[in-house]
């Protein structure tokens, strides 16, 4: 008989921001520190995805790879905290990241399996 395997819920942000409150502007090259609030990113550290804002479908671009640790044109991230409903991350775009796009943040935790991928 197969162990049970506990599915969390889906991860769901609430906010993104500065340590001040505001809406924060990344730009490209340039270092920040955003909070992410929201639910169920699990106890342990995770990851980040970013993706041009609107973007149908979200494909992580190439250029920021997958996360940390990064190479020569990528972005990078690491995680000053990382708790369930909070998360405190130091960001940089890569520098070829442009200046006219909004990006969308993703949290992927590693508490969440997607019932799709638990049927296979």
């Amino acid at each position: 008989m197969k162990a049970p395997i506990h599915v969390s819920p889906a991860p769901v942000i609430n906010s993104v921001t500065w340590a001040d409150g505001k809406t924060p502007i990344l730009l490209a090259g340039v270092p920040g520190t955003i909070r992410i609030y929201g639910q169920n990113f699990g106890a342990t550290a995770g990851n980040l995805g970013f993706c041009p804002a609107g973007a149908s479908p979200c494909v992580f671009p190439v250029a920021l790879c997958d996360g940390p640790p990064s190479g020569s044109g990528c972005g990078t991230w690491s995680f000053n905290t990382w708790q369930d409903n909070f998360i405190d991350a130091q960001v940089t775009l890569p520098p070829d990241a442009g200046t006219d796009l909004n990006w969308d943040v993703f949290v992927i935790s590693d508490a969440w399996i997607s019932g799709d991928l638990l049927s296979h």
